[in-house]
């Protein structure tokens, strides 16, 4: 039987130690489905077991499960939940200078927060690299 070790992430906390990602190789294909699939998942708990024991990965059934693996999966699905407004607080920017930073209409910003527009999924995980909120894993 396969063992999970789960742990909360905070994901605006700061980390100054090594990525969790670094032992983690996800190729492009199985990124996105593992991003699309946390968007649509909203247990994160359902969500990191199902897929840390997935056979997308390849492993021996008997295979102990890594925990840099779950520890990413985690971080993922904890990226695909944030919000713009999340995001941007983490900048401690106004929506006008966060706009003017990321050459984003300033009136877009405002209905992506107030609830007027949604933000498109691929547009927050992008925001949420530049501003450091979350580091991919190493890629195929």
């Amino acid at each position: 039987m396969k063992k999970i070790k789960q742990e909360i992430i905070n994901p605006i906390e700061d980390k100054t130690e090594a990525s969790p990602n670094d032992s983690v190789i996800l190729p492009d294909k199985l990124f996105r489905e593992l991003f699309v699939s946390a968007i649509e998942i909203t247990d994160r708990d359902a969500y990191v077991s199902d897929w840390a024991l997935s056979s997308a990965w390849g492993d021996d059934p008997e295979a102990e499960i890594p925990a840099a693996r779950i520890e990413a999966l985690g971080r993922l699905w904890d990226v695909a939940h944030l919000t713009i407004r999340d995001i941007r607080a983490h900048t401690g920017l106004s929506q006008a200078a966060f706009a003017v930073r990321y050459c984003i209409p300033c009136r877009t910003v405002e209905n992506w927060e107030s609830g007027d527009r949604q933000c498109a999924d691929y547009i927050r995980l992008l925001l949420a690299e530049a501003v450091g909120l979350y580091t991919r894993p190493n890629r195929v």
